[in-house]
């Protein structure tokens, strides 16, 4: 993923803390009457808090927050989008205050690095942070006497320090549990690098113990998504995500491959079996989910282990079955063949040749 991976901040206890220490200072500043201030504060608690707040809304609600801050493609978790807008009003916001009233806005803008820093990535926060900085620095000039502005610079230059080193330390806890995480943010579905270990985990235990495996590719029909907005194409992931982890027993997976295909493996589940489960998912896809004014079809492609199969060639069968299904029109299940087996080699040996 490209976001910064902030779930557990925004869910610790010194997060909370900083939510009502920011709320209280902006109750402190309207009570000092410095009005200007308590603005800023109380649109950085509300930041806090939307941030807080996103794992727990719908997927609805947090979408209709995104129409207002949506910044990101499919892979950008959907509480993310809103308060990044926001922060950068905030940013217009402090500099404009502090061009109409320096005194009132100094404390807060040595928070602004902190919290640009917080809400971006750290490509993204370093350009918006230097033209900030460039600004404040010759309004601070602009306004005060020498004096104040070589006491103000060097103040500024030490909380932008801090904010560089925060974000930097996040960055780097990031990259390095990156490879542990197994799910990406929308769908909740396993990703893509866990696919081929896992399968062949399962195929093993199918041949040792003598138990079937199969395998459903799952693809959005092109009928439904052309007419996408982008936050259909993110609400789409999180919907059908969603319906998978509600309906498929406790022992299947099921991963993401693209930005509107899944793959779900069936341990103990022969191709008979695998058809009705498919069926089943494709029905309740259609029912449940509607984006764009139109209920959502899928084409699945079926395939199950047989001797010889390895996990590329048990992929590459369901992949297969799915295209088959695509070509017959979609929104419906398609469980390959031998004879498609024997005219998809065919067909590679042609190209070969």
């Amino acid at each position: 993923m490209s976001q910064p991976d902030n779930t557990t901040l925004t869910h610790s206890p010194a997060y909370a803390a900083a939510i009502l220490m920011s709320g209280l200072s902006s109750v402190l500043s309207l009570i000092e009457g410095q009005f200007a201030l308590a603005l800023l504060l109380a649109g950085f608690t509300i930041l806090l808090v939307l941030s807080r707040l996103g794992k727990l809304l719908s997927p609805k609600i947090t979408q209709r927050l995104n129409q207002f801050g949506a910044t990101s493609k499919a892979n950008e978790s959907p509480e993310a989008s809103t308060p990044r807008k926001l922060s950068i009003i905030l940013s217009i916001l402090t500099l404009a205050i502090l061009w109409a009233s320096p005194r009132q806005s100094g404390i807060w803008i040595y928070t602004l690095p902190l919290m640009l820093m917080f809400f971006f990535e750290f490509r993204v926060a370093v350009p918006i942070l230097i033209a900030t900085s460039l600004l404040s620095v010759g309004l601070i000039a602009w306004h005060d006497s020498p004096l104040v502005y070589v006491q103000a610079v060097p103040n500024y230059v030490l909380f932008l320090g801090a904010a560089c080193a925060l974000v930097y330390l996040r960055e780097l806890r990031r990259r390095q549990l990156k490879p542990l995480r197994r799910t990406d943010n929308l769908s909740d579905a396993a990703s893509r690098q866990h696919l081929d270990q896992d399968l062949e985990k399962e195929i093993q235990r199918s041949e040792r113990e003598g138990s079937d495996v199969s395998l459903i590719a799952i693809s959005l029909d092109d009928s439904t998504t052309q007419t996408f907005t982008n936050k259909d194409h993110d609400l789409a992931q999180i919907e059908i995500g969603k319906l998978l982890h509600n309906n498929l027993r406790i022992f299947d997976s099921y991963y993401r491959l693209e930005q509107h295909h899944f793959l779900v493996v069936l341990p103990h589940t022969n191709s008979k079996q695998a058809v009705k489960i498919a069926d089943s998912l494709r029905i309740k896809i259609k029912q449940q989910v509607r984006l764009g004014g139109t209920n959502v079809t899928t084409s699945m492609g079926i395939a199950s282990l047989n001797v010889g199969d390895d996990s590329l060639s048990l992929l590459q069968n369901a992949r297969t079955a799915l295209e088959k299904s695509r070509q017959r029109g979609g929104d419906q299940s398609y469980l390959i063949h031998e004879r498609d087996l024997k005219a998809h080699a065919s067909a590679e040996s042609s190209d070969e040749d």
